[in-house]
C-alpha cells in the first residue's frame, strides 16, 4: 500500500487517513522497508485514533507471517538500519503489528472452484495444481507418480484441497506454541495419507496379477 506514490507525493487525504485500513500480507511484504515503514503509521493511528484495520493473508501462512518468514525479514531490517533508532522504533512497531494480528486467508491455488471448471485439460490441470502445491511432500507425490488419468488427478486435489482447509480452520484457534511447527503436523499428515495411497497402489497391482 504505498499511499505517498499512488498520490504522487502528497499527503493523504484526512478521509484516507481516519478511514478502515486494508492490509495485505503476501510472500514478499516483509522484504520492502517501504512497506514496514507504511504498516508503522497504520499501526499508530489505529492506536492513537481507534481507527479499524482489515488484513488479508494473501497466498501466505498466516503463522509464517506472525513466527519464522516474516522475522527473517525483520531481523535484517533490523541489521540494516541498528543505528539509526527512529527506523529501529518504527520497524519494532510494525513487527508488534504483525505478531498480533488476524484476518482472512486467500488463496492462489488449486481450489475447488478451479477443480469445475467446464473442459479442463488434463495437462491445464495437474501443471496448474503441481505448480501452486504448498507442501513438497504432496509436490513429491504427484512429480513421482503423477496421475494418469483426470479421476485419480481429481482425486489427489480432493484431498490436497481438504488438508489445506483443516490447516486454515486450525489456524484461529493455535497457540503461540503451536503455530511455531506448523509445517511439521502438516507434513506428518501428508506423508500418513501419502503412505495410505501406496499401499492401496500396491494392493491394486497385486489384484490385477
Amino acid at each position: 500500500m504505498h499511499l505517498r506514490k499512488t498520490l504522487g507525493g502528497r499527503s493523504a487525504p484526512r478521509e484516507v487517513t481516519q478511514g478502515v485500513y486494508l492490509v495485505v500480507f503476501s510472500t514478499n511484504y516483509a522484504a520492502s522497508i517501504r512497506c514496514l515503514d507504511e504498516l508503522a503509521t497504520i499501526a499508530g493511528c489505529i492506536k492513537e485514533r481507534r481507527l479499524s484495520v482489515v488484513t488479508v493473508f494473501y497466498d501466505v501462512d498466516p503463522s509464517e507471517v506472525r513466527c519464522s518468514w516474516y522475522g527473517k525479514h525483520f531481523a535484517k531490517h533490523e541489521e540494516k538500519f541498528r543505528l539509526n533508532l527512529v527506523k529501529l522504533q518504527r520497524l519494532r512497531l510494525a513487527r508488534t503489528f504483525v505478531a498480533r494480528c488476524r484476518g482472512l486467508v486467500v488463496q492462489n491455488g488449486f481450489t475447488k472452484e478451479a477443480r469445475q471448471i467446464q473442459g479442463l485439460k488434463m495437462e491445464v490441470a495437474l501443471s496448474y495444481l503441481t505448480d501452486n502445491l504448498r507442501s513438497k511432500l504432496f509436490y513429491c507425490s504427484i512429480t513421482k507418480k503423477p496421475p494418469k488419468t483426470m479421476a485419480e488427478l481429481l482425486a489427489k486435489s480432493t484431498k490436497y484441497i481438504a488438508f489445506e482447509e483443516v490447516h486454515q480452520a486450525k489456524e484461529g484457534g493455535q497457540s503461540k506454541k503451536e503455530e511455531t511447527e506448523p509445517s511439521r503436523s502438516r507434513s506428518e499428515g501428508y506423508r500418513r495419507e501419502q503412505r495410505r495411497d501406496d499401499l492401496r497402489e500396491d494392493r491394486s497391482r497385486r489384484e490385477r496379477r
